[in-house]
């Protein structure tokens, strides 16, 4: 059958690559592709917003914007080594492998246990899997941290931008009279854009990569019916990716608000019991909002393209996934300043 075709086409290639498989050979290699990751993280994460505002706006728009985007991205994959490109196909491979056992395991546990309880069992497997896989690669293990660094750090800057917006409606609310200057709402309203701003750019990052995603998908889907106008394929996916959007947006800023303080000045010098805490809240929110993100995405694509979409696909994996890239990125960046901090206070 066609699982059993899948299984003996990865294994070819899994027992390829494991013959071919090269080391990358020099420490420029590693920059350069270390770089790229943050680049790309950095770029999704501020760019899923426009691209998300533009799907509001027009189905074409939006449906242009994520595809550009997903262009964009396979440019820069172009631009990363040999080794690391095809670390990535490998990891590909056993990602889908493990995926294809949890979801035969999956069945098993459903007609023993209960959906609910096989579910939960399988996400535990598919996120264990994919976190052993992500260890044992260390091309794809600085990729995604590489990536969850350039997430990271375009954080405060987006929230920099929200907060200047607000104070300038707030601005023209006063000058025409709507809201009293010097008054206690305004400085209710001030204080609450200040403390929202971050959540809000974590809720709005989140959403909009669940919105591209969800339409690279839905449109890769698509483009196998021909009984559908472009326009149609076009109106379908933007409506699987605005569904997707509006489910990780709230989720997203509620979960936020775990890390927003740090999120929002990652670079800050901290004490290594506050270099720990923000490590570990790091984990638990990436990790959690990538879940989401994918349930979210699974679900915009169930109700608008495709009815028999397994709502529980992927969902394992991307919760191991963001827990690598939350811990190692909070790691690299907040490591070194703690480190200095301690070194001097003993010093002292």
């Amino acid at each position: 059958g066609q699982l059993f075709d899948a299984y003996n086409v990865g294994a070819s290639t899994y027992a390829g690559d494991q013959q071919t498989r090269p080391t990358i050979s020099g420490s420029q290699e590693r920059v350069q592709d270390v770089g790229i990751s943050i680049t790309q993280g950095f770029l999704n994460s501020a760019l899923g917003i426009p691209t998300l505002v533009a799907g509001a706006v027009n189905d074409g728009a939006g449906v242009w914007s994520a595809r550009k985007l997903g262009e964009l991205n396979d440019w820069m994959n172009s631009g990363k080594s040999d080794a690391s490109s095809i670390r990535a196909r490998l990891y590909g491979v056993e990602s889908s492998l493990d995926q294809a056992d949890n979801r035969e395991q999956y069945e098993e546990d459903r007609s023993r246990d209960g959906e609910f309880v096989a579910t939960l069992k399988r996400f535990g497997r598919d996120t264990f899997d994919t976190v052993g896989n992500v260890l044992d690669d260390r091309e794809v293990f600085r990729d995604t941290i590489g990536q969850g660094i350039g997430s990271l750090l375009a954080g405060g800057p987006i929230a920099k931008i929200l907060k200047g917006v607000g104070k300038s409606a707030l601005k023209r609310a006063v000058a025409s009279g709507a809201i009293a200057e010097g008054g206690a709402a305004a400085s209710n309203i001030a204080a609450f854009g200040s403390k929202a701003a971050m959540p809000l750019a974590i809720g709005g990052m989140e959403a909009g990569g669940a919105y591209q995603q969800t339409i690279l998908d839905a449109y890769n889907t698509l483009s196998q019916r021909d009984d559908l106008t472009e326009e149609q394929k076009a109106a379908m996916a933007n409506r699987a990716g605005l569904t997707a959007a509006a489910i990780q947006l709230p989720i997203a800023a509620a979960t936020g608000m775990l890390v927003s303080k740090f999120e929002a000045n990652p670079l800050a010098t901290p004490s290594i019991r506050s270099a720990i805490g923000n490590i570990a809240k790091e984990t638990i929110e990436e990790g959690a909002q990538s879940g989401t993100g994918q349930l979210a995405s699974n679900v915009g694509i169930r109700d608008n393209v495709d009815k028999t979409r397994d709502l529980a696909d992927g969902v394992g994996e991307q919760i191991g996934l963001g827990a690598i890239g939350g811990a190692g990125s909070a790691a690299v960046i907040q490591a070194p300043g703690a480190a200095l901090r301690s070194v001097f206070s003993i010093a002292k």
